[in-house]
């Protein structure tokens, strides 16, 4: 699978809230065993906007912290314009399934933007 190109050019300000959504995830340690934490944050105010945990790394784990941010701003009265919110996240499995591309498509994003490592 092609990658997609990295919109943002590095380049992390937004000119506005809801502009440029960066997503990563990663694991934590635990007693239990491993756990996994994802997150989104909004660059220009550089707030997590939304954020998930499991006991898995699916994709479910990502879309769930997307749907929360997607939810969360719009409870705010910052709802995201359709065209203008670019999602910005690394090349990772969980970021490049179907399931992710198919969500991000139906919530009107500009754009899936990931990077390799």
């Amino acid at each position: 699978m092609e990658r997609a190109p990295d919109l943002l050019d590095r380049k992390f300000v937004a000119p506005a809230p809801n502009r440029y959504w960066v997503a990563d995830f990663t694991h934590i340690s635990t007693w239990s065993g491993v756990a996994y934490g994802a997150f989104v944050v909004d660059t220009y105010c550089r707030r997590i906007v939304g954020w998930s945990a499991a006991t898995s790394k699916e994709a479910t784990l990502v879309l769930d912290a997307l749907d929360m941010a997607l939810w969360q701003r719009d409870r705010r009265e910052h709802p995201h314009q359709a065209g203008e919110l670019i999602h910005h996240s690394d090349a990772g499995s969980q970021y490049a399934s179907f399931r992710l591309a198919e969500h991000l498509d139906a919530a009107g994003h500009r754009g899936l933007d990931r990077l390799g490592r």
